[in-house]
């Protein structure tokens, strides 16, 4: 995975968080991204690009070039709601369980959730697609209990 293809995965998801910081959101996407391009592509992207996103709104280049108002009137702004933190707090756990698996496991749970399909995945590597899936079952299935048990909730 690279930032291009990345970017174009998600681009309208990122437009939309950004939109909720400034007016300019489209700039402020494409403005981040040439600022990251050349930088290693990390294993958490959404957060750093949106952490860097969020940076360059508040106090970086971004803000002096576009003269981003200090004073951004209340109704503007648009507060997470409970569902948007919920959802938060279950990506968080989520990544927490990922990190946990073995190598293959985690690996590959973290490219179908990035979207790719199993045979995208069994062709880029060579593996049987009847191999990929029952892993991919295997780690859901390794995933719920886990969460189910430490939260005593059903998933």
């Amino acid at each position: 995975m690279n930032w291009n293809s990345w970017i174009e995965r998600r681009y309208g998801y990122l437009v939309n968080i950004t939109s909720r910081w400034c007016d300019l959101p489209h700039d402020l996407v494409h403005h981040v991204y040439l600022r990251c391009i050349d930088k290693n592509f990390p294993e958490n992207p959404e957060g750093y690009f949106l952490k860097a996103c969020w940076m360059e709104c508040t106090r970086g280049k971004f803000k002096k070039v576009y003269r981003i108002p200090e004073n951004v009137p209340a109704e503007t702004l648009q507060l997470p709601t409970a569902d948007d933190l919920t959802k938060a707090i279950q990506r968080e756990t989520l990544e927490i369980w990922i990190s946990r698996l073995n190598w293959f496991d985690r690996n590959l749970i973290q490219l179908y959730l990035a979207g790719y399909t199993m045979r995208e995945l069994s062709e880029e590597t060579g593996i049987k697609a009847a191999t990929l899936y029952k892993a991919i079952e295997r780690t859901r299935t390794t995933l719920t209990d886990a969460i189910r048990n430490r939260t005593g909730k059903s998933a």
